[in-house]
């Protein structure tokens, strides 16, 4: 993929993905909005390529788009905000809201050991996350859910 081309007509990633089992996430700027945002790619083109069957790449994509269509439903200050799903050279991808910080699990590992107070409002904070995309997405199975801990303020939110 170029890099230095816009992504759907807006959207400039700014250095290089964080890889994942099924694509990458790039860090991007919206430049009709001027924000930072995450793109998230499904690598569709790399499954075929790497000769997964069709008939799993296919449905992979179809799963990829239903969860960008359950995930817009949500509206919760504790859930990563979708703001756009398109497809670019045979990829899907999906735009949205930018959470500056490390994973919870990262904090955990790395981080000084969380006080009594911080891990039960931590815990009530993933749950209302939680909560509102269960609600949002009628029933649609989430896969991946990821607690991140923002540089500021210090709140919890789901991606």
């Amino acid at each position: 993929m170029n890099t230095s081309s816009l992504i759907g007509g807006r959207y400039r990633r700014r250095g290089g993905p964080t890889s994942g089992a099924m694509g990458g996430v790039w860090i991007a700027e919206d430049t009709k909005l001027d924000r930072i945002v995450a793109m998230k790619f499904l690598a569709h083109r790399r499954l075929m390529q790497q000769g997964a069957p069709t008939d799993f790449a296919e449905s992979t994509a179809r799963m990829f788009q239903r969860e960008a269509r359950a995930m817009a439903r949500i509206n919760s200050s504790r859930v990563a905000h979708l703001y756009d799903s398109d497809e670019h050279e045979g990829d899907v991808y999906i735009v949205m809201e930018y959470v500056e910080g490390e994973s919870l699990a990262e904090h955990l590992r790395t981080g000084p050991k969380l006080p009594l107070e911080r891990t039960v409002r931590w815990t009530r904070q993933i749950c209302e996350g939680l909560g509102a995309s269960s609600t949002a997405s009628s029933g649609f199975p989430w896969r991946r859910t990821q607690p991140t801990v923002p540089r500021t303020p210090a709140r919890l939110k789901v991606q």
